[in-house]
């Protein structure tokens, strides 16, 4: 069942080398990067709502029929977005269809594998996170292949093949495990002398953090070209920010035990702080 979760969330993990998909599609609809960059911000928007309500969905559904779901909306959307003659279409299928069923997937696997392993619930979450980084690395080669060979089309109809066929295998793991999906067990541990802080203005933190993140890897190519990275070796950047992902996801769920939460966030911010300064300077 872990195996199914980790490679359900693996290959969702492809959605966030989208940068790499960029040119492609300015060049087969004739549209602005503005128009490009928007199926991202989409996919994004959709990923977000499915992950707030996907609480209502997991616990109405059996893992198997929520797999199915995932199955269907992913390689629908992919579908109608390499036989589609306009970016409204791609917006519909990968921003909206793939999206949500990018964020009901992911969003599931975390859970569900907190469920599986209650005790370790940290380093099942981190695993998946890990994963789901993992994708985010290695998409980037299998774009920039089928990219070359057949452009954004190509892209799209073999995303779909290969969502079919992830799926299907995590559909048959998820057939074999008896474990029944429950929320409480999911719930992240309680944390000693816990001091309560605002949940909203906790969302706002994340918010912008996430925000920040998700620009660079929206904007990953864009940002290299900008600096001069040969065209030969763009690809090599978002492979890079998402193997530091990835990395990030285990390194986390192994040191959470050992120091404060809030140390790791204040570490977090100024080193991300003075990594961009370095950046722009």
């Amino acid at each position: 069942m872990i195996a199914g979760c980790l490679l359900l969330s693996f290959v969702m993990g492809s959605i966030h080398a989208f940068s790499l998909l960029l040119e492609p599609i300015e060049t087969k609809f004739y549209v602005s990067r503005t128009f490009s960059s928007f199926t991202y911000s989409l996919s994004l928007i959709s990923i977000t709502a499915a992950v707030y309500f996907g609480s209502y969905i997991y616990k109405r559904f059996s893992p198997t029929r929520i797999v199915l779901i995932v199955m269907t909306l992913s390689t629908l959307g992919t579908l109608i977005s390499a036989f589609s003659d306009s970016i409204y279409f791609v917006w519909i299928g990968y921003g909206l269809f793939f999206g949500f069923a990018n964020g009901l997937g992911y969003g599931y696997t975390l859970q569900y594998s907190a469920i599986a392993l209650p005790e370790s619930k940290a380093l099942m979450m981190g695993l998946v996170t890990a994963s789901y980084g993992l994708g985010a690395t290695i998409a980037p080669i299998f774009y920039r292949n089928t990219n070359t060979i057949g452009g954004f089309e190509n892209t799209m109809i073999s995303l779909t093949i290969l969502f079919f066929i992830i799926t299907f295998i995590v559909l048959f793991l998820f057939r074999f495990s008896n474990l029944q999906f429950d929320l409480e067990k999911g719930l992240p541990f309680q944390v000693k002398n816990y001091i309560p802080i605002s949940k909203y203005l906790l969302w706002v933190i994340y918010g912008c953090s996430i925000s920040a993140g998700l620009m660079c890897f929206g904007h990953a190519v864009g940002i290299a070209k900008s600096y001069y990275v040969s065209n030969e070796y763009i690809y090599i950047i978002p492979i890079t920010m998402g193997f530091i992902n990835m990395t990030g996801g285990v390194l986390f769920s192994s040191i959470i035990k050992f120091f404060p939460y809030k140390n790791i966030i204040l570490f977090l911010s100024m080193l991300t702080t003075f990594l961009y300064s370095c950046v722009c300077l």
